[in-house]
């Protein structure tokens, strides 16, 4: 599965959280199985940890065949919510998702294969 990171991504998300953890790193931790829990299809809520700390992250998937992600918080950020609960923040995340496909439209992304 391709995993495209727009620009708005990197520079809400990515770029915020680089002390944690590289861009490779968090591709690759995009790439490996994990515990990948249905909110609303197409979106999905993610629990990961790098370097010993744990994030939550919402990706949208598209067509099966690209991972697009969506947001990311640190899973003790009371802001970004303990726990992703689709009814409580699916306007938050289908705006992020809004701006997030027209940085696709406009060709601001990169593609990791």
């Amino acid at each position: 599965m391709k995993i495209v990171i727009t620009e708005i991504f990197r520079k809400k998300y990515l770029d915020k959280f680089s002390k944690y953890f590289s861009k490779e790193q968090f591709i690759e931790s995009l790439r490996k199985k994990n515990n990948n829990i249905k909110l609303k299809f197409p979106h999905f809520k993610v629990r990961l940890k790098i370097k010993s700390i744990y994030f939550r992250w919402v990706i949208l998937i598209k067509n099966w065949d690209y991972l697009i992600p969506i947001l990311i918080c640190l899973k003790k950020d009371k802001n970004c919510w303990e726990n992703i609960i689709w009814q409580k923040f699916e306007k938050i995340i289908l705006d992020l998702e809004e701006k997030i496909l027209e940085d696709i439209e406009n060709k601001k992304y990169e593609i990791f294969e």
